[in-house]
């Protein structure tokens, strides 16, 4: 699903409601696009009730550094389960996360990039590496994170993830100011 606005408008007020999405895990990480991407003046978007599993970059909002603007974005109440990263990927805006449960994500779950703002309430992490995490481009991203529970987590080490230092990848850690 690609939300993106035209010729300079954007668009707005897009629900996606009780679905299943997938791909596949057996095939190359680029084979596929993500399975809910947002971009170029999409905003007021809520992803709800779905159930989005085995895929390798599942969503993001904003399609790379440049793509600024205002996005307010919430996703609550979805499972999100055998997925590589992007659960989900922000650049810019703010996003509200919400009593989501993510299980075995073996990238990164929640990136916050680019100036992002993100509200992260009351979700589940069960074999989660990387749950809450700034990696990956020139500016970090900011996030509130209030009664979520962490059961077998895990950090990367590697250089993979650029040069951001570990304490952007503190869960609990509280980095920006968005409340809603």
């Amino acid at each position: 699903i690609g939300i993106e606005g035209d010729d300079n408008t954007g668009t707005s007020h897009i629900w996606i409601d009780h679905n299943e999405l997938y791909g596949s895990l057996s095939v190359d990480k680029d084979f596929y696009d993500g399975l809910i991407d947002s971009k170029a003046g999409a905003t007021n978007i809520t992803v709800s009730y779905n159930y989005i599993h085995d895929h390798w970059k599942t969503m993001l909002n904003g399609s790379s550094d440049d793509d600024a603007g205002d996005r307010f974005i919430t996703y609550h109440h979805n499972y999100f389960a055998n997925i590589n990263s992007r659960v989900p990927l922000f650049r810019y805006g703010y996003g509200h996360l919400y009593n989501n449960y993510f299980f075995n994500i073996s990238g990164s779950a929640i990136n916050s990039r680019m100036g992002a703002e993100l509200l992260i309430q009351n979700n589940v992490f069960e074999n989660v590496k990387n749950p809450i995490v700034s990696i990956s481009s020139r500016e970090k991203g900011y996030w509130v994170a209030r009664d979520n529970s962490f059961s077998k987590v895990s950090y990367s080490s590697d250089d993979s993830f650029g040069t951001n230092e570990d304490s952007y990848k503190i869960s609990g850690q509280v980095t920006g100011t968005y409340s809603n």
